[in-house]
């Protein structure tokens, strides 16, 4: 017997598959003062994996001069459209934080931790395509 598939569950798969995959962004972050990270205190750390994209690369939580800063370095992804970085409780991004755009597609970025949030609660960092809610790739946070 033969099996015969939907036309239009085929080429909303194919289209979810690649949607994310197509805009350029920078390929270098913008320039930002460093941060003294030799003064700072690394509070979790994790390494990012491949979800839907290739995604490589490290996430840090330091808390320098007061502050929280998530920074991303060595840091590389696929290129896409409105691709954001989030703090989540899981690893599906059920409950998040958006922490801001994904500044470029390589390279060392800052993002700043506003001082309510919880690092308890949020243990995973997303490269999260918004525009169709597809999750690049992420990180589990631990600590140090």
């Amino acid at each position: 017997m033969k099996t015969i598939y939907p036309t239009g569950l085929i080429v909303a798969c194919l289209f979810l598959a690649t949607a994310c995959g197509g805009d350029e962004m920078s390929s270098t972050p913008s320039p930002e003062a460093d941060i003294d990270l030799a003064k700072s205190i690394v509070l979790l750390h994790g390494d990012f994996e491949s979800v839907v994209h290739v995604v490589t690369g490290k996430v840090r939580i330091y808390e320098t001069a007061g502050d929280r800063v998530l920074v991303l370095d060595p840091f590389t992804t696929e290129a896409g459209p409105d691709l954001k970085v989030y703090l989540s409780t899981d690893d599906n991004a059920s409950e998040f934080i958006n922490l801001g755009d994904l500044k470029a597609n390589s390279g060392r970025q800052y993002y700043p931790i506003a001082d309510d949030v919880a690092l308890s609660k949020y243990m995973y960092v997303h490269i999260w395509c918004q525009d169709f809610t597809v999750n690049f790739g992420q990180a589990a946070l631990k600590e140090n």
